[in-house]
């Protein structure tokens, strides 16, 4: 998928998050831990996507081999970042997400955070 029709997908899935949030009761105006999922089947982009988000202000922590029998690519990389969340913010998060993951030779899943 082209990086144009990836930041519409994500994007239009962006309001449905925030709207699960909203309705379990979620302070979006708290920071809080947003974690970005991201697949590869380069065990070397790892080097490259780490250092890449790391300058963008993430931490990355988690990297593990998936099942390769899974349709999956056989890497994923979870990044995490401490923001407030509103609507805006995470369509940028989401545009630098993947067109990170595109220069690194990656798939952007999406992201996730905990329900307070």
């Amino acid at each position: 998928m082209d990086k144009v029709a990836a930041k519409k997908l994500q994007r239009s899935m962006n309001p449905k998050t925030i709207l699960a949030l909203v309705e379990n009761d979620c302070n979006l105006s708290k920071s809080r831990p947003i974690t970005n999922v991201f697949y590869s089947s380069n065990p070397s982009c790892k080097t490259l996507l780490d250092r890449e988000l790391r300058e963008c202000g993430y931490k990355v922590h988690k990297f593990e081999m998936m099942d390769p029998t899974d349709d999956r690519p056989e890497y994923c990389f979870e990044a995490t970042i401490i923001h407030p969340i509103d609507s805006d913010w995470i369509d940028n998060l989401t545009d630098i997400c993947i067109d990170l993951a595109s220069d690194c030779c990656a798939e952007y899943d999406g992201w996730y955070t905990e329900v307070d």
